[in-house]
């Protein structure tokens, strides 16, 4: 059996989250700004590594059959460009590329004074590799190296994310820990049932009621790994803290990778120290703690006034009544919206709920519930990615929950009542897995149809320069010399 302590995990997974903010402060910002921010986040880095301790005892082959599982995960969901990826993967391989080659911070030549302006923390380590090989053996072997980087630093993340996740239900036999990966791989809303009634012909199962979106785990890897992967760590984190001294830090790390999955994380942290302020679990020097602080004065503003240049932040958060994509009768817009409700998350709630569940149980289900009623209504920008991003860490506690549910409820199956109540929830899950099981289908078939050729669809780009600015998403600011980013805080340099 092989111990593993809490906190030398969460001190791991802290650090992972730090890095490219590190990065991004050192050659982003000038000189001196730089490390003086560095500086005083390294200060509530160091002070949030210091924690209670917990200790489980895994077995060395259930460790390594963990590890087999995400591998694989990885290398299906296209991590790395290994095999067929989804058509997200054409930006970000552009992305990926532009920072192995332009100097950073990343501008462009040209009319426009174009500069990248995105969630680029998670390729900050896979592109410094790449660069650092390309400048010893060319293009072609930096970009590789960048690759089978990004792909290790998936694995890692995930593979911290499952084990946390293990700390906090408590379960570290082989059963446990496979039942757990299992869910975190196969864990959706009801897709199937949604694009059966309306007939969908989209591509992707998961476009059953157009602008309502809650993506599967699974989509999210393949989709948008940069901003999920490090969205799931933190939200573990959270799911383990004992008290609020780190929630700051854990949730503004990810303004350098994900910025919209942070919105659905700080709303669960707000709700956390609120419940146990009313409670008295906790108080406001515990919140106000010098980690927190440093926190919110360092990251908040730096990374605000980077963003502030991107082309979507223009049209900032609005609020819609109703989803003008899915139909033009308000009627059929309820309708849909309350088939999505009961399908993505309302019917597994339901069936997970416990009438003898403490009081912060059930105020957790209800949370869960609400946040995940009222995200569909807010948009930034043009697109739906704020619906699909901010519930990635609600999404998140509702897995942990039904992780919960199935490692906890499967030793009283022999009455009735209990047998009926977990054939209903299994049902909803394994209705739910056909998201993920369709997509895994959709990639193999692709990549055996092409003979490995699917691996390379989306990577055909050299850079976000071949593309129009209107084909360059969310990713672009323009007349980046007039920003105050350039102006007062970033690094100057010829482009």
């Amino acid at each position: 059996m092989i111990k593993i302590h809490l906190n030398k995990v969460r001190a791991t997974a802290i650090l992972l989250l730090a890095i490219p903010v590190f990065i991004f402060f050192l050659f982003w910002l000038r000189p001196l700004i730089g490390v003086l921010a560095s500086a005083l986040l390294a200060v509530a880095v160091v002070l949030s590594l210091k924690s209670e301790d917990k200790v489980i005892e895994v077995k060395a082959s259930t460790l390594v059959a963990l590890g087999i599982i995400i591998a694989l995960w990885v290398f299906l969901a296209g991590q790395g460009r290994f095999f067929t990826q989804s058509p997200d993967h054409l930006i970000r391989n552009a992305i990926l590329r532009d920072m192995i080659n332009y100097p950073w911070p990343v501008r462009y030549e040209g009319p426009g004074d174009e500069s990248l302006v995105y969630y680029i923390g998670y390729w900050l380590v896979p592109s410094g590799v790449g660069k650092i090989v390309s400048l010893m053996a060319g293009f072609e072997a930096g970009y590789m190296a960048s690759r089978i980087t990004l792909f290790i630093w998936s694995f890692v993340f995930i593979y911290l994310t499952l084990i946390l996740i293990a700390f906090r239900l408590n379960k570290s036999s082989l059963k446990n820990i496979l039942t757990i990966a299992a869910v975190f791989i196969f864990f959706s809303g009801m897709d199937c049932i949604g694009t059966i009634a309306r007939h969908n012909t989209n591509d992707h199962i998961e476009s059953w009621a157009q602008l309502y979106v809650y993506n599967a785990m699974t989509t999210q890897l393949m989709d948008v790994f940069n901003q999920a992967v490090p969205a799931w760590l933190a939200t573990s984190l959270a799911i383990n803290e004992k008290d609020e001294r780190a929630f700051a830090l854990i949730g503004l790390l990810l303004l350098s990778t994900s910025p919209l999955p942070l919105f659905g994380l700080a709303l669960y942290l707000v709700y956390v120290a609120g419940k146990n302020l009313i409670t008295k679990k906790t108080n406001f020097k515990t919140i106000i703690s010098p980690i927190n602080v440093i926190s919110v004065v360092v990251l908040l503003p730096i990374y605000w006034i980077y963003y502030d240049n991107n082309i979507a932040i223009e049209s900032g958060i609005t609020v819609s009544t109703s989803n003008h994509y899915v139909a033009a009768s308000i009627i059929t817009s309820v309708i849909i919206y309350i088939a999505f409700v009961l399908l993505e998350f309302g019917l597994l709630l339901l069936a997970i709920w416990d009438k003898n569940w403490n009081k912060n149980k059930k105020a957790d289900c209800i949370f869960v519930g609400a946040t995940l009623l009222v995200i569909p209504f807010l948009h930034v920008g043009w697109s739906t990615d704020f619906c699909m991003r901010a519930s990635i860490p609600i999404l998140f506690i509702l897995m942990v929950m039904l992780m919960e549910y199935f490692t906890d409820r499967t030793g009283d199956l022999k009455d009735k009542k209990n047998r009926l109540k977990f054939d209903m929830v299994l049902a909803v899950f394994l209705l739910g897995a056909v998201t993920a099981m369709a997509l895994f289908a959709s990639t193999t078939k692709a990549f055996i149809e092409s003979r490995g050729e699917s691996a390379k669809t989306f990577d055909q780009l050299e850079g976000l320069a071949d593309l129009p600015l209107a084909d360059k998403g969310n990713c672009i600011g323009i007349d980046s010399s007039e920003t105050n980013f350039y102006k007062y805080i970033g690094r100057i340099r010829s482009t």
